[in-house]
Protein backbone atom coordinates (compact mmCIF):
# COMPACT_ATOMS: atom_id res chain seq x y z
CA UNK A 1 0.00 0.00 0.00
CA UNK A 2 2.73 2.10 0.61
CA UNK A 3 3.38 2.44 -3.23
CA UNK A 4 -0.33 3.09 -4.20
CA UNK A 5 -0.50 6.25 -6.01
CA UNK A 6 -3.43 7.89 -5.02
CA UNK A 7 -2.67 7.04 -0.92
CA UNK A 8 0.56 8.92 -1.59
CA UNK A 9 -0.04 11.37 -4.27
CA UNK A 10 -1.10 15.06 -3.20
CA UNK A 11 -2.12 15.26 -7.31
CA UNK A 12 -5.68 15.60 -6.88
CA UNK A 13 -6.70 14.17 -9.99
CA UNK A 14 -5.72 10.62 -9.35
CA UNK A 15 -7.60 10.60 -5.73
CA UNK A 16 -10.74 11.56 -8.46
CA UNK A 17 -10.07 8.65 -10.43
CA UNK A 18 -9.33 6.40 -7.42
CA UNK A 19 -12.99 7.86 -6.37
CA UNK A 20 -14.43 7.25 -9.51
CA UNK A 21 -13.28 3.32 -9.77
CA UNK A 22 -14.79 2.63 -6.34
CA UNK A 23 -18.37 4.41 -7.07
CA UNK A 24 -18.17 2.73 -10.49
CA UNK A 25 -17.94 -0.42 -8.50
CA UNK A 26 -21.10 0.39 -6.66
CA UNK A 27 -22.79 0.85 -9.46
CA UNK A 28 -21.58 -2.14 -11.12
CA UNK A 29 -23.05 -4.23 -8.03
CA UNK A 30 -26.09 -2.64 -7.97
CA UNK A 31 -26.63 -3.13 -11.98
CA UNK A 32 -25.87 -6.80 -11.89
CA UNK A 33 -28.01 -7.28 -8.87
CA UNK A 34 -31.43 -5.56 -10.73
CA UNK A 35 -30.66 -7.78 -13.69
CA UNK A 36 -30.78 -10.98 -12.09
CA UNK A 37 -33.63 -9.71 -9.79
CA UNK A 38 -35.68 -9.11 -12.91
CA UNK A 39 -35.07 -12.42 -14.10
CA UNK A 40 -35.70 -14.27 -11.01
CA UNK A 41 -38.76 -12.73 -10.29
CA UNK A 42 -40.02 -13.35 -14.07
CA UNK A 43 -39.20 -16.71 -13.29
CA UNK A 44 -41.47 -16.99 -10.60
CA UNK A 45 -44.42 -14.93 -12.42
CA UNK A 46 -44.01 -17.81 -14.97
CA UNK A 47 -44.31 -20.60 -12.44
CA UNK A 48 -47.19 -19.41 -10.48
CA UNK A 49 -48.76 -19.03 -13.90
CA UNK A 50 -48.31 -22.71 -14.94
CA UNK A 51 -48.93 -23.66 -11.05
CA UNK A 52 -52.39 -21.40 -11.33
CA UNK A 53 -53.15 -23.31 -14.53
CA UNK A 54 -52.48 -26.81 -13.25
CA UNK A 55 -54.81 -26.03 -10.21
CA UNK A 56 -58.02 -24.35 -11.98
CA UNK A 57 -57.72 -27.20 -14.94
CA UNK A 58 -61.00 -29.07 -16.04
CA UNK A 59 -59.45 -31.93 -14.39
CA UNK A 60 -57.22 -31.12 -11.97
CA UNK A 61 -57.58 -34.93 -10.34
CA UNK A 62 -54.86 -35.71 -13.49
CA UNK A 63 -52.42 -32.45 -13.20
CA UNK A 64 -52.10 -32.00 -9.77
CA UNK A 65 -48.79 -34.49 -10.08
CA UNK A 66 -47.03 -31.85 -12.54
CA UNK A 67 -47.73 -29.45 -9.38
CA UNK A 68 -45.19 -31.07 -7.63
CA UNK A 69 -41.79 -29.95 -9.51
CA UNK A 70 -42.99 -26.79 -10.42
CA UNK A 71 -43.80 -25.95 -6.43
CA UNK A 72 -40.45 -27.99 -5.60
CA UNK A 73 -38.98 -25.77 -8.23
CA UNK A 74 -39.87 -22.40 -6.85
CA UNK A 75 -38.82 -23.28 -3.63
CA UNK A 76 -35.40 -23.99 -4.59
CA UNK A 77 -35.06 -20.97 -6.71
CA UNK A 78 -36.52 -18.71 -3.99
CA UNK A 79 -34.21 -20.06 -1.68
CA UNK A 80 -31.06 -19.61 -4.05
CA UNK A 81 -32.73 -15.82 -4.72
CA UNK A 82 -32.46 -15.12 -1.17
CA UNK A 83 -29.36 -16.54 -0.46
CA UNK A 84 -27.26 -14.53 -3.37
CA UNK A 85 -29.18 -11.84 -2.47
CA UNK A 86 -27.57 -12.03 0.73
CA UNK A 87 -24.41 -12.28 -0.82
CA UNK A 88 -24.87 -9.26 -3.08
CA UNK A 89 -25.79 -7.02 -0.41
CA UNK A 90 -22.93 -7.32 1.72
CA UNK A 91 -21.15 -7.14 -1.34
CA UNK A 92 -22.59 -3.59 -2.35
CA UNK A 93 -22.37 -3.25 1.48
CA UNK A 94 -18.06 -3.61 1.35
CA UNK A 95 -17.65 -0.90 -1.34
CA UNK A 96 -20.31 1.68 0.17
CA UNK A 97 -18.36 1.43 3.46
CA UNK A 98 -15.18 1.59 1.85
CA UNK A 99 -15.83 4.57 -0.36
CA UNK A 100 -17.21 6.30 2.69
CA UNK A 101 -14.02 5.99 4.35
CA UNK A 102 -11.98 6.99 1.38
CA UNK A 103 -14.38 10.53 1.30
CA UNK A 104 -13.88 10.65 5.23
CA UNK A 105 -10.50 10.81 5.12
CA UNK A 106 -9.96 12.88 1.79
CA UNK A 107 -12.97 15.11 2.26
CA UNK A 108 -14.77 14.61 -0.23
CA UNK A 109 -18.11 15.84 -0.32
CA UNK A 110 -20.05 13.28 -2.14
CA UNK A 111 -22.22 9.55 -1.12
CA UNK A 112 -21.26 9.54 2.34
CA UNK A 113 -23.15 13.19 3.31
CA UNK A 114 -26.40 11.00 2.63
CA UNK A 115 -25.43 8.28 5.10
CA UNK A 116 -25.22 11.01 7.65
CA UNK A 117 -28.56 12.84 6.26
CA UNK A 118 -30.47 9.17 6.76
CA UNK A 119 -28.74 8.51 10.17
CA UNK A 120 -28.83 11.78 11.99
CA UNK A 121 -31.20 14.22 9.37
CA UNK A 122 -28.54 16.62 9.20
CA UNK A 123 -25.18 16.57 6.55
CA UNK A 124 -23.55 19.34 6.72
CA UNK A 125 -21.89 20.12 2.82
CA UNK A 126 -19.75 22.82 1.39
CA UNK A 127 -22.21 25.02 0.19
CA UNK A 128 -24.80 24.93 3.54
CA UNK A 129 -26.36 22.44 5.56
CA UNK A 130 -29.27 19.58 4.81
CA UNK A 131 -31.62 19.35 8.09
CA UNK A 132 -35.10 18.36 8.33
CA UNK A 133 -37.91 20.68 7.75
CA UNK A 134 -39.83 20.29 10.86
CA UNK A 135 -38.87 19.69 14.52
CA UNK A 136 -41.03 16.30 14.96
CA UNK A 137 -39.40 14.70 12.04
CA UNK A 138 -36.63 11.77 12.34
CA UNK A 139 -34.16 10.06 10.44
CA UNK A 140 -34.49 7.41 8.04
CA UNK A 141 -32.27 4.78 10.49
CA UNK A 142 -33.91 6.58 13.60
CA UNK A 143 -37.92 5.07 12.35
CA UNK A 144 -36.09 1.59 11.60
CA UNK A 145 -33.94 0.94 14.34
CA UNK A 146 -35.11 -2.67 14.70
CA UNK A 147 -35.78 -3.55 11.54
CA UNK A 148 -32.64 -2.41 9.31
CA UNK A 149 -34.02 -4.41 6.44
CA UNK A 150 -36.86 -1.74 5.20
CA UNK A 151 -33.71 1.10 4.55
CA UNK A 152 -32.45 -1.48 2.35
CA UNK A 153 -33.46 -1.94 -1.25
CA UNK A 154 -31.00 -4.87 -1.42
CA UNK A 155 -31.90 -6.62 1.87
CA UNK A 156 -36.00 -6.43 1.00
CA UNK A 157 -35.75 -7.10 -3.01
CA UNK A 158 -32.76 -9.83 -2.36
CA UNK A 159 -33.76 -11.56 0.74
CA UNK A 160 -36.97 -11.05 1.89
CA UNK A 161 -39.43 -10.92 -0.92
CA UNK A 162 -37.88 -13.91 -2.59
CA UNK A 163 -37.29 -16.10 0.91
CA UNK A 164 -41.70 -15.40 1.22
CA UNK A 165 -41.90 -16.66 -2.34
CA UNK A 166 -39.85 -20.02 -0.79
CA UNK A 167 -42.26 -20.03 2.22
CA UNK A 168 -45.16 -19.62 -0.86
CA UNK A 169 -44.04 -22.59 -2.71
CA UNK A 170 -43.28 -24.84 0.36
CA UNK A 171 -46.72 -24.03 1.45
CA UNK A 172 -48.53 -24.85 -1.81
CA UNK A 173 -46.38 -28.60 -2.28
CA UNK A 174 -48.08 -29.08 0.78
CA UNK A 175 -51.54 -28.21 -0.53
CA UNK A 176 -50.99 -30.31 -3.38
CA UNK A 177 -49.54 -33.41 -2.03
CA UNK A 178 -52.71 -33.27 0.86
CA UNK A 179 -55.40 -33.27 -2.35
CA UNK A 180 -53.42 -36.20 -3.57
CA UNK A 181 -52.80 -38.14 -0.48
CA UNK A 182 -55.76 -36.87 1.77
CA UNK A 183 -53.45 -36.72 4.39
CA UNK A 184 -51.80 -34.46 6.79
CA UNK A 185 -48.98 -35.89 8.37
CA UNK A 186 -46.99 -36.22 4.98
CA UNK A 187 -47.47 -32.29 3.30
CA UNK A 188 -46.85 -30.92 6.49
CA UNK A 189 -43.16 -32.80 6.84
CA UNK A 190 -42.62 -32.15 3.75
CA UNK A 191 -43.42 -28.02 3.74
CA UNK A 192 -41.18 -28.26 7.03
CA UNK A 193 -38.96 -30.00 5.40
CA UNK A 194 -38.02 -27.17 2.61
CA UNK A 195 -38.64 -24.71 5.35
CA UNK A 196 -36.18 -25.74 7.29
CA UNK A 197 -33.78 -26.06 4.66
CA UNK A 198 -34.67 -22.14 3.84
CA UNK A 199 -34.16 -21.00 7.43
CA UNK A 200 -30.36 -23.10 7.16
CA UNK A 201 -29.52 -21.45 3.90
CA UNK A 202 -30.54 -18.16 4.71
CA UNK A 203 -28.86 -18.04 8.68
CA UNK A 204 -27.34 -14.89 8.87
CA UNK A 205 -23.85 -16.55 8.52
CA UNK A 206 -21.83 -14.03 6.29
CA UNK A 207 -20.00 -11.08 7.86
CA UNK A 208 -21.37 -7.53 7.33
CA UNK A 209 -18.76 -5.04 6.45
CA UNK A 210 -17.78 -2.06 8.89
CA UNK A 211 -15.38 0.48 8.81
CA UNK A 212 -13.93 1.88 12.09
CA UNK A 213 -13.73 5.73 11.60
CA UNK A 214 -10.94 7.30 10.16
CA UNK A 215 -8.94 10.52 11.21
CA UNK A 216 -6.93 12.17 8.65
CA UNK A 217 -3.34 12.71 9.92
CA UNK A 218 -2.18 16.15 8.28
CA UNK A 219 1.26 15.79 7.76
CA UNK A 220 1.55 12.74 5.81
CA UNK A 221 -2.34 12.37 4.68
CA UNK A 222 -2.57 8.60 5.80
CA UNK A 223 -6.02 8.23 7.59
CA UNK A 224 -5.83 6.57 11.36
CA UNK A 225 -8.40 4.36 12.90
CA UNK A 226 -10.08 5.44 15.76
CA UNK A 227 -12.48 3.65 18.14
CA UNK A 228 -15.70 4.44 16.68
CA UNK A 229 -17.48 2.52 13.92
CA UNK A 230 -19.38 3.38 10.93
CA UNK A 231 -23.13 2.21 11.04
CA UNK A 232 -23.59 -1.59 9.70
CA UNK A 233 -23.01 -1.94 6.24
CA UNK A 234 -26.63 -3.74 5.49
CA UNK A 235 -28.39 -0.05 6.38
CA UNK A 236 -26.56 1.61 3.40
CA UNK A 237 -26.87 -0.79 0.61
Amino acid sequence: MSDFLPLQSSYEGSRAAFHTLIINRIYHEDNLFAQRSYVLLAVHAFLMTAFTVLLTGQKPERTLVFAIPVTIFGAFLGIFQAAYGRQTGRAIGFWREYVRAVEEIWQIPFDHLQYDFYAHAMAETPFGVMSKRGEGQEALYQLFKRVPYFTSITSTVGLLFPAGLAFFWAVSLGYVLHQITTTYWFPIAVSSFLVVIEVVALRPSLAAAQMSRATTDSKSGWGCVASEPFHASDRHS
